[in-house]
């Protein structure tokens, strides 16, 4: 019994039109995963060289190529379709967004809590910074340690780096850590007990700490 053939699944490829721009080629073979088939180019598709395609100068779209397994005569051959998609690279598919906000805005200073960020409906968390200095905040996650902060008003900044044709993004928020109240009673004062010839007389140094 011979086994019959097999070209492997179809596949699919993304390649650039201008190789100063990103990858231009690629190679079919590393796509279909197995040997001993021959690619044929389909329709308007441009020969390959070798099992190489190159995309630089191509007009943008998608070609179309059969790796074909022979059967040997005795089954039927097999087929796979390998379609690379040539693309303009110089532009940005999914440009990034940094919008983002915490639960609340004004924190009093010593509270034990981690102020933790919540994104904006498609946008991504970058690098988070903040300005004055005396903020405690993961760079990572832009979460808030309130209790190891200094009392300040800060602006806190959301970075997205640039990726491929992707611009930087970046958004901004300000957050608000206020310092406990002082209570003070004011000046010392003296009360005085009793009537007679030699008062006695208590003093207290009165302060409040709220």
């Amino acid at each position: 019994m011979r086994q019959a053939p097999t070209a492997g699944g179809d596949a699919t490829a993304s390649v650039c039109n201008d190789n100063t721009e990103g990858t231009s080629a690629v190679d079919l073979s590393t796509l279909v995963g197995v040997s001993g088939g021959v690619f044929s180019a389909v329709g308007g598709a441009p020969a390959l060289s070798g099992t190489s395609f190159d995309g630089n100068g191509l007009v943008l779209g998608d070609y179309v190529y059969e790796y074909t397994v022979s059967g040997g005569g005795l089954c039927p051959d097999d087929i796979a379709l390998i379609t690379i998609s040539v693309t303009d690279c110089a532009l940005c598919p999914n440009p990034s967004t940094a919008g983002f906000a915490y639960l609340d805005n004004t924190y009093c200073l010593g509270e034990v809590l981690t102020a933790t960020v919540t994104l904006d409906a498609g946008a991504t968390a970058g690098a988070y910074s903040a300005v004055p200095s005396g903020l405690v905040i993961d760079a990572a996650t832009g979460a808030i340690d309130i209790a190891a902060s200094a009392a300040g008003v800060y602006t806190v900044t959301n970075f997205v780096a640039a990726s491929g044709a992707c611009p930087s993004a970046s958004a901004t928020t300000s957050l608000t850590i206020n310092a406990l109240p002082l209570a003070d009673a004011g000046a010392d004062i003296s009360i005085c007990s009793g009537r007679n010839s030699k008062p006695k007389c208590k003093r207290w140094n009165v302060l409040c700490l709220g």
